[in-house]
């Protein structure tokens, strides 16, 4: 299924729900964004396609030659567009170059430059070795399969990268690209990113018995490590998930998306800063 596609679907998934959890107001606001992708979100999501559908990846992702010459600037372009006859014969060999290189690519083609291409291969080939360490079942693969289910009262929606068997056991894995993979720091990223809630709506979506996070350095050396999310997370996880899923009904029923509390609230600062008791 296609981004828009899914996208379409009317259903509270993990993104969302970190959202909710805010307020609803922002969930609403966050909703009527339009989805803007940085470089670094791209590379990540090629990355996971490169390793749960390499195949796919083969078909979409397209690497500029090594020996394409330099894009024309703008202004090269407007000259030429211009019928300019003072153009250099190099300058208009490669706009031409360009020109009939742009013209072989599809709406679907992903263009990468050599630089881009080593990354997202670094990052697969230490998420595939990841898979190999964990005995990953390749027989049961399903990969970024849509899943929807009732829940609450509303309905959840989810993508999860990959539901297949570890051991025996059912299991959705998702790769996490980081700065740090170590258990200190990646328990900080699993904290703050809520990846406890994302681990238990994929559970919820899929039955399956266990989330595994395959955490990625994004530099060298791509060092990686697998991490089991524990039953204590995941039932901090699925609180989170039943609070988003109660406010999201009861804003669905009363068509109202309000944010933070209204009038006076007393507040603190956080625990860990106030004095200790002697």
């Amino acid at each position: 299924m296609s981004t828009p596609d899914y996208n379409e679907i009317i259903a509270l998934n993990y993104s969302g729900a970190k959202v909710l959890l805010r307020s609803p107001a922002h969930y609403q606001a966050w909703l009527k964004q339009p989805r803007k992708q940085t470089p670094e979100m791209r590379i990540g999501t090629l990355a996971h396609l490169a390793t749960f559908q390499p195949k796919e990846y083969g078909k979409v992702v397209l690497q500029v030659p090594a020996d394409a010459p330099d894009k024309p600037t703008q202004a090269m372009l407007a000259a030429y567009a211009a019928g300019s006859t003072k153009q250099k014969p190099d300058t208009v060999a490669r706009i031409e170059w360009w020109a009939k290189f742009n013209a072989s690519i599809t709406p679907e083609t992903e263009v990468v430059d050599a630089e881009e291409y080593a990354l997202i291969d670094d990052i697969a080939t230490a998420a595939e070795d990841a898979l190999s360490s964990i005995n990953v079942d390749k027989s049961h693969w399903e990969a970024e399969t849509v899943r929807t289910k009732p829940y609450g009262g509303i309905t959840l929606k989810g993508r999860p990268d990959l539901v297949t068997k570890v051991n025996g056991k059912l299991t959705v894995i998702d790769l996490k690209t980081t700065r740090d993979a170590g258990a200190w720091s990646f328990s900080a990223d699993i904290n703050s990113l809520k990846y406890h809630l994302q681990g238990a709506m994929y559970l919820e979506l899929t039955g399956a018995e266990q989330f595994i996070l395959i955490a990625v350095e994004k530099e060298p050396p791509f060092a990686w490590a697998a991490y089991v999310l524990d039953a204590a997370s995941l039932e901090v996880g699925k609180s989170l998930m039943d609070t988003a899923v109660e406010t999201y009904r009861q804003c669905l029923t009363f068509n109202s998306w309000p944010s933070y509390p209204a009038g006076l609230s007393e507040i603190s600062i956080p625990k860990y800063a106030l004095p200790t008791k002697q």
